[in-house]
């Protein structure tokens, strides 16, 4: 089975023609993306969404844009020429719209306008997930279990027997704990064999149906042609924010965050870690909605360059709608500010529930790093270890 990729074949061209009544004569030195070709092919690689209509069906096609480079570097007259599909050609136009500026063309020492065509092709490459997967005696986190995992394309309707519903558009794999054989696993309303799974490819599934009863989950995938309903709606987040809590330390959480909670945020990086993840990663599926906002809180201990480094991520990942809050309060306890903290609430509440006190500590403002390296003092003050 085969699954596609994007854009690994590409062909780009300087053209002299006549478009919308301009002529554009041939440069003496052409246009060029910053970096070359290849910084050119990555940056659609990471930025072009292949249509999940077109996957589905396991369609290659190609497209061509035709746009122009103006006198200071800027992507104008964007528009696919004859495309085979309208979603592919609206994602190519998309993606060629929201490029960094070029190094403009020159003609006789001077910047020119020009215009260029862009060709992509997609491609296929092999080992396609497959649908049903079972691990026995996997490790997860400190505690050993056995659990379904099942793999599913972009799009597909995820539907719950208490009515909640919506299209995953963000994690195409998911994992069912079966460590106490909890979990009954349907392939279109029969029942899997854990010992003898069926082969079918992840791009096979169509909807998957959960229901839950008690400690017993059934997971039945649908395999057949649907029609998902409109009132069905993606889980992309249309709020997210970043938060700078200073020292180069950078935060995200797909919501609009309370000012000064630097708690109930999740870690990331400017650039990949040792995972392969960074900053841009959590923006993968949010930056093709066009009602995304983005919230940059700032603390007191941001540097403005660490603002200006994020504000040129999101324009690079062609998000223009950002709030930016500066001077937001962070503030660093003590070991023994900590422990007064933990005897408080523990007056409040005796038992030991580390949800409640992170609820609890997140109006204080503290810095949500340093809590998780300090966190063992409030557990101590409870007799958990």
């Amino acid at each position: 089975m085969k699954r596609t990729i994007l854009l690994l074949v590409m062909g780009i061209m300087a053209i002299t023609c006549l478009a919308q009544g301009e002529k554009f004569m041939k440069p003496d030195v052409a246009a060029q993306y910053p970096g070359g070709e290849k910084k050119l092919e990555q940056f659609i690689v990471r930025n072009f969404n292949y249509p999940d209509s077109l996957t589905r069906k396991r369609i290659e096609k190609a497209v061509t844009v035709r746009f122009v480079i103006d006198t200071d570097g800027g992507i104008s007259q964007a528009q696919a020429v004859n495309p085979p599909d309208w979603a592919l050609g609206e994602e190519a136009v998309r993606v060629v719209s929201m490029m960094p500026k070029w190094i403009p063309a020159k003609r006789n020492g001077k910047a020119v306008r020009s215009q260029y065509v862009l060709n992509m092709q997609a491609v296929r490459e092999t080992n396609t997930k497959k649908l049903f997967d079972y691990y026995k005696n996997r490790k997860y986190g400190k505690t050993y279990r056995n659990c379904y995992v099942l793999s599913f394309p972009k799009g597909t309707w995820i539907e719950y027997a208490n009515g909640r519903s919506h299209r995953e558009e963000q994690y195409m794999s998911w994992r069912f704990d079966d460590t106490k054989g909890q979990t009954t696993m349907k392939l279109d309303g029969r029942i899997v064999d854990k010992d003898n799974l069926p082969d079918n490819p992840s791009t096979d599934a169509r909807k998957i149906e959960i229901a839950q009863n008690g400690d017993r989950q059934t997971v039945n995938v649908v395999t057949r042609d649907i029609v998902v309903p409109d009132s069905v709606k993606d889980n992309v987040p249309r709020e997210q924010t970043i938060a700078l809590a200073g020292h180069n330390k950078i935060h995200i959480i797909n919501r609009k965050a309370v000012p000064g909670d630097w708690i109930h945020l999740a870690v990331t990086d400017w650039e990949k870690n040792a995972w392969g993840y960074s900053v841009r990663d959590e923006f993968k599926h949010s930056r093709t909605k066009q009602d995304l906002k983005v919230y940059i809180y700032a603390s007191t201990e941001a540097t403005r360059g660490e603002i200006d480094r994020a504000v040129s991520i999101l324009k690079e990942l062609g998000i223009s709608n950002y709030m930016i809050v500066k001077d937001i309060p962070i503030h660093h306890w003590t070991d023994e500010q900590y422990r007064q903290w933990a005897m408080k609430q523990k007056q409040i509440n005796p038992k030991y529930d580390w949800q409640y006190l992170f609820d609890a500590l997140a109006p204080e403002g503290v810095d949500g790093t340093e809590l998780h390296e300090k966190w063992h003092i409030v557990k101590s003050v409870y007799g958990v270890k």
